[in-house]
């Protein structure tokens, strides 16, 4: 099963301006999210995803710069903007990752499991969000490409346009839907690792710091760690 990951990315945050080309580690934030992604061996290939607007012309640069091929489609509309993306992939894909640039955390190899946990349970989706278990941001929505493309064809209600797997959990019974669980150490729920504000912004800094340099397939739950010995602190 061929797996596409799409990242969704864009230059207009408002609550952050600018933030996937904030320096994190010496580097900017998209590029910094880009090079962990990379780290997922189940990928066979990514694509980034932004708009037409002119102020995204440089996520369009950094895809060029990069060798990676760039869809420019609809700003608000995201469940239009990811299936048209798939149409530039190199070859059809069976499973879409919807790759957010704002989760600068993702594990690669959390999110090498979620994949095998589609491949071998055959599920139309897979959310990390809905009832999450891990930290927010440790993974991501996985669509089957037949389950995005009933999505694109079907959903009419514009909450689907951006947050584009509820029109399966609204419908639950036409799809089988996982929500994984992992070990007892990887629970932590509440921790939110997506970058939407300042305070995120420096929360994701100071763990990158404390993580960078640990294996890998260690860090999940290094940071988990982390944040309970800061939390046991107060």
């Amino acid at each position: 099963m061929r797996t596409l990951a799409v990242i969704i990315a864009r230059s207009g945050s408002k609550r952050l301006k600018n933030k996937l080309f904030l320096k994190v580690n010496k580097n900017i934030a998209l590029d910094f999210f880009f090079n962990r992604l990379k780290k997922v061996k189940s990928l066979d290939e990514i694509i980034i995803a932004t708009s037409k607007k002119k102020t995204d012309d440089k996520i369009n640069k950094f895809a060029q710069d990069k060798k990676i091929k760039c869809f420019r489609g609809s700003e608000k509309n995201v469940l239009k903007r990811l299936m048209q993306s798939t149409s530039i992939a190199e070859k059809k894909p069976n499973l879409i990752l919807r790759a957010n640039a704002d989760c600068l955390l993702m594990m690669p190899t959390i999110v090498d499991k979620d994949i095998k946990f589609m491949k071998k349970g055959n599920y139309d989706l897979l959310t990390p969000f809905d009832s999450n278990y891990c930290p927010f941001g440790y993974s991501f929505v996985i669509f089957k490409y037949n389950t995005l493309k009933k999505i694109y064809n079907n959903a009419v209600k514009a909450k689907y346009l951006e947050h584009i797997e509820n029109f399966c959990f609204d419908n639950e019974k036409k799809f089988k839907i996982y929500r994984p669980k992992y070990q007892k150490k990887l629970f932590k729920p509440k921790l939110k690792l997506t970058l939407d504000v300042k305070k995120d912004y420096e929360r994701i800094k100071f763990f990158i710091k404390k993580i960078i340099n640990v294996p890998i397939a260690q860090q999940p739950i290094k940071l988990i760690e982390i944040s309970n010995e800061i939390k046991n602190k107060k």
